[in-house]
């Protein structure tokens, strides 16, 4: 694994924790940000970290391309969300953020639009729509709002600490 994958990776880890299984969390059973709904053939209460980061090296940042972005908070806030959120929403949230017509697919199209977009302009406007897809949800359905404080720290989270 390369090392600003790792560092990537153990960013997002410091937001997801360890075993949950809170019946009032929307995502289920999960450890260290890997759902049983999306891994169901897994022993979610006993994965590793060191498990949960191939995963998601594997299936968000390599399959997804993710890995491709040049800018490490950017590459980054987009993999957090894609674990947060699921990668579509991640992508379409990328493409509003660069001014994109969101389609959901991380192409070349959305990648050299990432690679040459003013960063810091990219992460504010990232950073927005996530704050506002988290009081939606909350909006929606009062009881995730014991949620809101910690997915709030995660939407202004920059990335700008990694190097």
């Amino acid at each position: 694994m390369v090392e600003v994958i790792v560092k990537e990776i153990d960013k997002t880890l410091q937001f997801e924790g360890g075993y949950v299984n809170d019946p009032l969390d929307a995502g289920g059973e999960t450890n260290f940000g890997i759902s049983k709904r999306q891994y169901p053939h897994l022993d979610i209460k006993n994965l590793t970290r060191e498990q949960a980061s191939d995963i998601f090296e594997r299936d968000y940042m390599n399959k997804y391309g993710f890995n491709k972005i040049i800018p490490k908070s950017i590459r980054w806030k987009v993999f957090d969300l894609a674990v947060n959120m699921g990668p579509v929403k991640a992508i379409v949230i990328l493409q509003l953020s660069l001014g994109l017509t969101p389609d959901g697919v991380f192409g070349e199209k959305t990648l050299s639009a990432a690679n040459t977009a003013e960063k810091n302009v990219v992460i504010d406007n990232l950073c927005t729509i996530q704050s506002a897809y988290y009081q939606g949800i909350v909006a929606r359905n009062p009881s995730q709002g014991r949620f809101l404080t910690g997915w709030m720290r995660r939407a202004t989270d920059d990335g700008n600490d990694l190097t």
